[in-house]
């Protein structure tokens, strides 16, 4: 399973380079492996912002349903393969109309979290009022995106590479991965194998 998950991505990266390739200068993009690229949702523009300052606006500017993206935390992420797996596993819902919080975004961050439940999914890894680094994402990115998300977001758009660390000792704990398991592998593996098969095991 790990193998495939390993090849899913691989392919994907394939189609628009190694890494992701930039749609705009402050955007970052990937297509969704297993999706023609005309079919709707089938490409995710990807933001990260450092040293944000309001976080809590731009959190409530998504209750308020005024902007539709997925909004993370950017420490709970340990790679972006660990979003490109969600959003994958987020598409393949929506196209079975399975998605289990009734909105392709929202799905990504119940997607990326080890727990089915909802609200646990979206405390740990969906960005809160503190958050002082955010990672955005969007399914099909339009040109004017960038700049209005740049607005929004008091903060510095860097490249995912440059995006705040993720929090390795709380990973481990949410994903309940141990030391041992970590001498066969990456934590970011170990994390991807928990993604793939939580729906399943």
């Amino acid at each position: 399973l790990e193998l495939v998950t390993r090849r899913r991505l691989e392919s994907s990266r394939a189609r628009c380079g190694e890494p992701c390739a930039p749609f705009t200068s402050h955007m970052e993009t990937f297509s969704v492996d297993g999706f023609d690229a005309h079919e709707a949702n089938a490409r995710v523009g990807v933001w990260v912002f450092n040293n944000v300052t309001n976080a809590a606006e731009v959190k409530r500017a998504l209750m308020d349903g005024k902007l539709d993206v997925t909004l993370l935390n950017s420490t709970s992420v340990a790679a972006m393969s660990c979003i490109e797996l969600a959003c994958y596993k987020a598409r393949v819902a929506a196209s079975r109309d399975g998605l289990v919080t009734k909105a392709l975004h929202a799905e990504v961050v119940f997607c990326l979290s080890p727990s089915r439940h909802i609200s646990e999914s979206f405390r740990r890894f969906g960005g809160d009022d503190s958050s002082t680094s955010l990672i955005v994402c969007k399914f099909d990115p339009q040109d004017g995106d960038d700049g209005a998300l740049r607005q929004l977001i008091a903060g510095d758009v860097v490249k995912f590479a440059d995006k705040a660390p993720h929090d390795a000792a709380t990973l481990r704990k949410w994903y309940k991965i141990n030391e041992s398991e970590l001498t066969l592998g990456s934590l970011e593996d170990a994390i991807l194998s928990r993604i793939a098969i939580r729906d399943v095991a």
